[in-house]
């Protein structure tokens, strides 16, 4: 029987229309980003890295998902070299018919034609129960299509099936957020970076959490810093909101 990488798979697929923003590898579910700060007058969403194949999760035990300063002798800030995605190293082959679900099962989430989109994600869930991508994808579809409990239970769905998907953690905590429950969507992109703390979307999100819903400045402030190392081409309005944020920072000091 022929088997194919869903990494591999997802790094052919073209961008969904409805996205922009970075340039990280398409996915296979399309979850978004926090809306960026109001400074920045834009708000992306954007495509996060492929959700793709399940392993067995990996517990990683951190005392802080909040990245820590560190300079060299000559006080300059030093980078962290990034961690790969602890998600797609454990990847695993899928089979040809489950690549021809998907195939189609994306076809119709990029012509957002949710109700068949909807049909195809819960066979592709059905056909493949070791995925957790396909139950992200069909929260998806739930959330656009304003069923919110729904959208909440295949997320959380897709976590127990597969810890490691950091999508998904990032997915429900920006509902959680549209919720008003910011403690909830906190400890959400707190979880994700404990399984990788280097995922750019994740530093992100939660950075944008506290700056503007939570009013904790200086993690805010971190996470924007290590997004900004992370990400190869960020956002230009990035350093116009680590700036502004700096000076806010100043005055209250």
């Amino acid at each position: 029987m022929k088997f194919t990488n869903l990494a591999a798979l997802a790094s052919a697929t073209a961008l969904l229309s409805a996205c922009a923003g970075f340039t990280s590898p398409p996915p296979l579910s399309v979850p978004q980003t926090e809306s960026a700060p109001a400074s920045a007058g834009t708000t992306l969403e954007v495509e996060a890295l492929p959700p793709g194949e399940e392993g067995i999760p990996v517990s990683i035990d951190l005392a802080s998902p909040t990245p820590a300063a560190s300079v060299d002798e000559n006080g300059v800030p030093s980078v962290p070299a990034a961690m790969p995605n602890p998600y797609l190293a454990n990847a695993q082959p899928v089979s040809e018919s489950v690549q021809k679900l998907f195939d189609r099962a994306l076809e119709f989430h990029r012509d957002k034609n949710w109700p068949e989109a909807e049909l195809a994600w819960q066979e592709l869930a059905l056909a493949a129960p070791r995925l957790s991508g396909p139950l992200l994808n069909l929260g998806i579809v739930y959330e656009a299509t304003e069923r919110p409990e729904l959208a909440e239970n295949s997320y959380k769905k897709a976590i127990q099936t597969n810890s490691l998907n950091v999508n998904a953690y990032n997915q429900l905590a920006i509902l959680k957020r549209k919720q008003g429950k910011f403690a909830e969507a906190e400890t959400l992109y707190t979880q994700a970076l404990r399984v990788w703390p280097d995922h750019p979307e994740s530093h992100r999100n939660i950075a944008i959490l506290y700056d503007l819903y939570m009013g904790k400045l200086e993690q805010a402030l971190a996470h924007y810093q290590r997004y900004s190392q992370l990400e190869e081409e960020p956002e230009r309005a990035l350093k116009g909101w680590i700036r502004d944020l700096q000076r806010r920072l100043d005055i209250n000091s």
